[in-house]
């Protein structure tokens, strides 16, 4: 990410790698539907993966409070919803970005693959949870993937979803298992405080149309853990193609344990 000022105020042209390749485009198609959900996207250059945007704001870690924090993701996370829900039915349209598909039907495949040849018990258990998400009968949309306060940027009142470089193609509720992550960690709390919840249900709220909100509440448990194979997936993805080197804050040894422990018999999140 390049960043410059000029006449227009400060921009920021991103070249996006082999595992982002598809951001231009998207950025392209979400600003047509959402245009007040994301920096605004100045250009995308017509060969190369490349996008000039406008200044969005700050990181909502860096300038609110944990509590502040809170607040913006119960008036971020509806919105974000409707972005998700005005895109049910266009996975043809997302996909044709680049995004990967990662669609709840192709997920214990792609799980399975990420794996290699190893063993895990775990597989039938999420091939289960797919089922049974699906069977809500909400459809494919986009999902962030890697909604975190990092990826949030605020100005005033006003606040941007950046960097949909991890987006895939899925069913929506998997966009809560980084986002609720997130706000519990920063407010130093669990994912079943109150406050946390309120965030949750705060995103659940537009879908209601699809749905009672009891029965969402539990889906939207289900995306949670469903959400971890997507990042394992996502980050298997990203060494593929990028030749990264397998580390950082997520290895796929540690992705692994966390999909094992959500899909083990004895899981809190059972």
């Amino acid at each position: 990410m390049f960043r410059a000022t000029t006449d227009r105020g400060v921009l920021f042209l991103k070249c996006c790698g082999p595992s982002q390749a598809h951001e231009p485009k998207l950025t392209e198609l979400l600003q047509r539907v959402a245009p007040g959900q994301l920096p605004t996207l100045i250009a995308r250059h017509p060969r190369r993966d490349w996008m000039l945007l406008a200044d969005g704001g700050r990181k909502a870690r860096d300038v609110l409070s944990p509590a502040e924090l809170l607040r913006e993701w119960e008036r971020v996370l509806p919105r974000y919803a409707e972005l998700q829900i005005a895109l049910i039915g266009r996975e043809r349209e997302l996909l044709a970005t680049g995004a990967p598909d990662f669609r709840l039907e192709r997920l214990p495949r792609l799980l399975r693959d990420a794996l290699g040849d190893g063993p895990f018990p775990q597989l039938s258990a999420v091939a289960a949870s797919c089922r049974e998400l699906d069977a809500l009968g909400i459809g494919a949309t986009i999902d962030h993937s890697d909604l975190h306060d990092g990826n949030l940027l605020v100005r005033g009142r006003r606040g941007v979803i950046f960097d949909w470089g991890d987006a895939s193609v899925t069913q929506p509720f998997l966009s809560l298992t980084t986002a609720l992550q997130f706000a519990a960690r920063r407010a130093r709390t669990g994912q079943r405080d109150r406050r946390i919840l309120r965030v949750r249900d705060a995103y659940l709220e537009p879908f209601t149309t699809f749905a009672p909100a009891s029965r969402l509440r539990t889906a939207a448990r289900l995306g949670q853990r469903l959400g971890l194979v997507t990042r394992l997936v996502t980050w298997r993805r990203v060494i593929t193609l990028t030749g990264a080197p397998d580390r950082g804050p997520e290895t796929t040894a540690s992705l692994v344990s966390s999909v094992t422990r959500a899909f083990s018999r004895t899981s809190a999140w059972s």
